[in-house]
């Protein structure tokens, strides 16, 4: 799997940002309406409109954010339910905040430390 950690930290930072309005079940809704999947897409370089006949992470074809998001997707950090993004967006409905708390902590924090031990 490719890792981009700029990308993941951005991914964090626009999803605590507040500038985007949270989504269900679709990567864009409009104007400034994002589910945390969507959020990432756009801060890879996704325009909204590249997104309208998009449904899930894998249409992402060909970038770095879509490799991840399949490999979060099919295989969950830790492996629990906690990674699965579009569960937690779409069905249990958690924030922006706290997805970002669970990136942060899940994802971004251990590959880190795997990138400090490697060095």
């Amino acid at each position: 799997m490719i890792v981009d950690i700029e990308l993941i930290e951005d991914w964090i930072e626009a999803l605590e940002s507040g500038d985007f309005e949270q989504e269900r079940e679709q990567l864009h809704g409009g104007n400034r309406h994002f589910c945390c999947l969507g959020v990432g897409a756009l801060v890879e370089g996704f325009s909204p409109r590249d997104m309208v006949y998009m449904e899930v992470a894998s249409d992402l074809n060909g970038s770095v954010l879509g490799d991840m998001l399949r490999e979060l997707v099919a295989n969950p950090p830790n492996n629990n339910s906690e990674g699965q993004l579009a569960i937690l967006n779409d069905e249990w409905g958690l924030t922006f905040d706290q997805i970002a708390y669970i990136l942060r902590r899940e994802l971004l924090a251990p590959l880190k430390k795997a990138l400090r031990e490697a060095a």
